[in-house]
């Protein structure tokens, strides 16, 4: 248990099964009616969604690694590393992870014929390391470099398919297939940057010890409620442009369900960042996001329902 703990099983899930969706409810049907075959059968998508997982997985390890101390401060009843795994342990599964990632990439960049694509591996790697190393307690480089992962959990799946797509005649099912992996990307980098704001301020105490220069470390918690609040209000923009488009071709049930379980969420989660003042407040809107990224995805089933 305390390993499901150390790697955020939950977290990990819930990319695998992003991925899945994507693949099994947009590409996929996408290919079917166009009478093209996708880049990566089941087996060597399934490996790609593994060695996203693995990524994932060493990224939340060498962040607990470097943050043994800070944690002892923020998160004195939850932290793993020291409490209930030790240092040694978790650096044997952090490097367990990432060379099983590596060896598994190199496999399926050669396996696709595209050898470069390797690449993409060791860079991921390399940025989760810097964060953690570097960027996580600067001023904001951190969040955009989380942020990006997330959009990028989405991006990696449209990735292979790309440069078939390219050389294939442009239509309304090649404009959704692009149009839902660019408005998902969009979700996920926003949201994320709303929390991470959020997250930051609730570790606030603990990051001034440590001699961090968060956002609110350097402008303080009244910007920075503002700057996540305006990370929400680019939600609910976006995604009231979407709803509006969904209102005019008459698609009702997801346009209940991206108004009642996804857009009202984010009006009450900002309007709760406003009125939160102690660590337990920010606690809970960072809580409140992260069932809006879930409602996200439930709302991307909606989507595609409706047109495939």
């Amino acid at each position: 248990m305390a390993y499901l703990q150390l790697v955020r099983a939950k977290n990990l899930f819930i990319v695998a099964i992003t991925q899945y969706l994507l693949q099994f409810l947009v590409v996929y049907p996408y290919h079917l009616e166009s009478g093209s075959q996708p880049v990566l059968d089941s087996f060597h998508f399934s490996l790609l969604v593994l060695v996203t997982v693995l990524v994932a997985a060493g990224g939340y390890i060498i962040n607990d690694l470097k943050d043994i101390e800070i944690d002892k401060i923020n998160k004195p009843e939850t932290r793993v590393i020291g409490k209930k795994i030790s240092e040694i342990k978790a650096k044997w599964l952090y490097w367990a992870s990432i060379n099983s990632g590596a060896l598994i990439s190199i496999y399926m960049a050669f396996w696709v014929e595209r050898p470069l694509w390797f690449l993409l591996f060791p860079i991921a790697v390399f940025m989760l390391w810097s964060y953690s190393v570097y960027f996580k307690k600067s001023y904001l480089v951190g969040n955009i470099i989380v942020s990006f992962f997330a959009a990028g959990v989405a991006g990696i799946v449209l990735f292979p398919e790309v440069f078939s797509i390219a050389f294939t005649e442009i239509n309304q099912k090649t404009v959704f297939l692009i149009g839902i992996f660019l408005g998902y990307i969009f979700f996920a980098f926003s949201s994320t940057m709303m929390r991470e704001i959020v997250k930051d301020i609730e570790d606030l105490e603990g990051d001034k010890i440590e001699g961090a220069k968060t956002f609110p470390i350097v402008e303080g918690v009244k910007k920075s409620k503002i700057l996540a609040g305006v990370w929400g209000g680019i939600l609910v923009v976006g995604l009231s442009l979407f709803l509006w488009i969904l209102f005019n071709q008459g698609h009702n049930l997801p346009l209940f369900f991206g108004f009642f379980l996804v857009l009202i969420p984010i009006l009450i989660s900002i309007f709760k960042i406003y009125k939160s003042q102690v660590v337990s407040d920010f606690h809970q809107v960072s809580q409140i996001i992260k069932v809006i990224m879930l409602a996200g995805l439930c709302f991307l089933i909606f989507i595609v329902k409706v047109n495939f």
